[in-house]
């Protein structure tokens, strides 16, 4: 199935937004649980870029073993469920361990590498500039909406959450024309598990401030 060169485009966008968020709500939550704001966002950064190239390594061994419209959405999926349960990991794990708190961050990092060059393998050979161009726009647009609007108006966990909506959201998009199955399916459990906790966005902050104590 061939799509639109506009819909390869914002999906770019989108999932760079989201893999984004995903890292400085992280960042976030290990500055509130261990101190160190500078060092923790430092490290996500770094972490992040690492495991970005990584995942786009990755992709050269699966581009020619499955189809490139197949693997965007498990991979979306996976993203999805990973951001979801990050925040709760972290906060429940409460463990100065430097691997396993740093174990979200590597594992979206790696899932995000994989992201672009599935869309750039979508995308007609001519345009795959625009893909790379629309996913840096995302993670920028990250950069801002997360401490200016996102973070002080919904808090760190329910940040994490839009994000996890969008990786469904356009997962979903991408098999709107296929039947169910299980990943059509775990994809809407996961959006609707995300939304629900968005909706009871005061029970979440009241988590998230205990925990933070």
């Amino acid at each position: 199935m061939t799509r639109s060169q506009t819909t390869v485009n914002l999906a770019s966008l989108i999932v760079a937004f989201a893999s984004m968020v995903y890292e400085l709500g992280l960042a976030q939550i290990l500055s509130a649980l261990l101190g160190g704001t500078s060092l923790r966002y430092a490290v996500t950064i770094g972490l992040f870029t690492a495991t970005l190239g990584i995942g786009a390594l990755t992709f050269d061994a699966l581009k020619d073993r499955y189809p490139s419209e197949v693997m965007f959405p498990f991979f979306q999926n996976l993203l999805a469920w990973v951001g979801l349960l990050s925040p709760f990991f972290l906060i429940e794990l409460k463990s100065e361990h430097w691997v396993l708190n740093h174990l979200p961050i590597i594992v979206i990092g790696f899932l995000s590498g994989i992201e672009l060059p599935l869309l750039m393998n979508i995308s007609s050979e001519k345009k795959r500039n625009l893909v790379l161009a629309y996913d840096y726009v995302g993670m920028f647009a990250a950069t801002l909406f997360f401490p200016l609007i996102l973070l002080p108006r919904v808090g760190v966990i329910s940040t994490v959450l839009v994000a996890t909506v969008l990786n469904a959201a356009i997962g979903l998009f991408f098999m709107k024309e296929q039947r169910f199955g299980f990943i059509k399916s775990a994809l809407l459990v996961v959006l609707l598990l995300s939304i629900l906790a968005l909706i009871n966005q005061e029970s979440v902050l009241r988590y998230a401030s205990q925990a933070f104590i």
